[in-house]
């Protein structure tokens, strides 16, 4: 339907070439335009279930980053640093309580890390379906 569309539609050309960039006003109405798009993805990917799991799984992992910012547990050395230098990369006032600065950052690397994640999942799930014939294929020579 939509090839016939475009068939039959006649091309939108301006008389004349102005010779103008486009003003400002259009500018910013289209990066307001892409910016609302954007969040509507967004959020139709978290309501449609890409969303890689829960909200509340989102809390536990806030919770378990601050914990291992408070305590640093010998056993997750190298994640404790990791954590540590990107909160301390974060544009907070010099006489923030570290508290504080650990849960800001700690929310922050969690809410990224789960939308990494999406993106992730996103990829793959667009990989699997452009490939053809994947639901045809036959496993039987996996079974033994």
């Amino acid at each position: 339907m939509a090839e016939a569309r475009s068939a039959v539609a006649t091309p939108r050309v301006q008389e004349k070439d102005l010779g103008t960039t486009d003003s400002l006003v259009d500018f910013l109405k289209f990066y307001r335009q892409m910016i609302v798009r954007n969040y509507f993805r967004f959020r139709n990917s978290i309501r449609n279930g890409v969303w890689p799991t829960s909200t509340n799984n989102l809390g536990v992992a806030c919770a378990f980053s601050v914990y291992l910012l408070e305590y640093e547990p010998a056993s997750a050395q190298a994640i404790t640093a990791y954590l540590k230098r990107a909160v301390q990369g974060l544009p907070l006032p010099s006489k923030t309580p570290r508290w504080l600065a650990n849960l800001i950052g700690s929310m922050g690397i969690s809410f990224i890390f789960f939308i990494t994640l999406m993106k992730v999942r996103q990829y793959l799930l667009r990989i699997l379906l452009a490939y053809r014939g994947w639901m045809c294929k036959s496993f039987a020579f996996f079974l033994i």
